[in-house]
């Protein structure tokens, strides 16, 4: 069966890793995208999207080999900068253990990948070569580019737009659920005078709920900047100048910036904040989902290439056990539980960065919530730990955080929300609870 024709719609980054892993078991893949060679094209000189490595991905690099060339090109993040309205800051740590996430340009990483399939005899890569249209019924392929082929399995890595997906939700073999957020966002970049006494080694985050403000920093000194708006007052930027005052007024809190990051707020380009579930993720033994083309979610958990990373991977080990039709038909049994609960943990997220981070009382639980993960090793771990720093199926940490955070909030409620309390006050109050869980 390792004759099999296996196409792969789009050469980014769960694109390429799924290739080369069916490859190394011997099929023959080839792989289709729609844009240009980004290799030959340079870096976008720091103004990229960042993506956030965590223990998922760090796993699917491992097997691959490239964990080494991948570490050198990220910044280790030990945590989030968080900046008050009265000009204080405080660093929260992703982990009370000192481990910390990576943080890297998405076209150095997908260049990285690029290489590692171009190199594979039994990989073709084509590209200005995107999918139009597909015959389920005969399995065949059509390009934009006029050719066709046939295939005897289909892998649909598009992205969040994708045309694989949109052509099984036509044929009405999928339906999707698409949830668009009433904010938006822009990409800005800071140079790097700009980003002078910003930590190098921190996210930081001005977390004012509709108006917020969040960078990454580069290897260059830099940082790539994301700006949270709600689409009507982005939407207002375009209509007259007092509308533009009206605007920045709100945004008094970024003064530490020059005013040449104002006339880059007025050019960046708005993109809108969503997430699309599917009904499930494959068809037939013969057509697969994986990745933003399955389960595109908001960036603010940090897993969306995480998760699609780790499709790869339970995909390979349905591969070993069952075969290519039989692992394409038990992925969204596999998957769909689990892919559900991290979409909506990103959401929830969403508001924690925008609206919690500064406040008393998620300051009084986060408290709470690492001492617990000290006292109660067996019982209790902090959230973003199970999230970020382990593979700890999605299902069960969505499960694992409602329950935690229904105590901890119960025992700071009950307490005024002080962040005061012994040891001995913690063990006699949540001891009980969390050992009978």
């Amino acid at each position: 069966m390792k004759n099999l024709e296996i196409c792969v719609a789009g050469a980014g980054l769960v694109g390429c890793v799924i290739a080369r892993l069916l490859s190394d078991l011997g099929y023959r893949v080839s792989v289709y995208e729609k844009r240009g060679d980004s290799t030959n094209s340079g870096m976008s000189n720091g103004r990229s999207t960042h993506l956030v490595v965590s223990e998922r991905g760090w796993k699917v690099f491992k097997s691959l080999g490239i964990e080494a060339v991948v570490e050198s090109n990220a910044i280790k993040l030990k945590g989030r900068y968080i900046h008050k309205k009265d000009g204080s800051s405080f660093l929260q740590d992703y982990s009370s253990t000192g481990e910390c996430l990576s943080a890297i340009h998405r076209t150095k990483l997908n260049e990285i990948l690029l290489n590692l399939i171009k190199r594979q005899a039994n990989i073709s890569v084509y590209f200005g070569k995107g999918v139009h249209d597909i015959d389920f019924y005969d399995n065949v392929v059509y390009f934009d580019t006029g050719d066709q082929k046939k295939f005897d399995l289909i892998i649909g890595a598009d992205g969040s737009n994708s045309v694989v997906r949109n052509l099984l939700v036509e044929f009405g073999k999928v339906q999707t659920e698409e949830i668009v957020e009433p904010f938006s966002y822009k990409e800005i970049p800071i140079s790097r005078m700009e980003a002078q006494g910003l930590d190098s080694e921190s996210m930081h985050a001005w977390p004012y709920g509709g108006n917020s403000f969040f960078s990454f920093p580069n290897m260059d000194g830099s940082h790539t900047g994301t700006l949270i708006s709600s689409t009507r007052d982005f939407e207002s930027l375009r209509k007259n100048l007092q509308s533009q005052v009206t605007y920045f007024d709100k945004l008094e809190f970024l003064k530490e910036f020059n005013e040449s990051f104002f006339t880059k707020v007025l050019s960046s380009k708005v993109s809108t904040l969503r997430s699309i579930i599917c009904s499930r993720y494959d068809y037939d033994g013969k057509v697969l989902l994986m990745g933003d083309a399955g389960h595109s979610m908001l960036p603010f958990l940090g897993q969306g290439m995480n998760s699609g990373l780790e499709d790869c991977s339970v995909f390979i080990d349905k591969v070993n056990r069952f075969g290519i039709k039989g692992a394409v038909e038990q992925f969204t049994k596999a998957r769909k539980r689990d892919l559900d609960a991290v979409t909506m943990m990103s959401r929830d997220m969403f508001t924690e960065l925008t609206c919690d981070l500064s406040s008393p009382e998620y300051i009084a639980m986060k408290n709470i919530e690492k001492r617990c993960s000290t006292l109660f090793p067996n019982e209790f771990q902090e959230a973003y730990r199970m999230i970020a720093f382990s593979c700890m199926p999605y299902s069960d940490v969505k499960t694992k955080i409602n329950f935690q955070n229904k105590v901890v909030r119960e025992f700071c409620e009950s307490n005024g929300f002080r962040t005061d309390y012994s040891d001995s006050d913690i063990v006699n109050n949540l001891g009980k609870v969390l050992s009978e869980a």
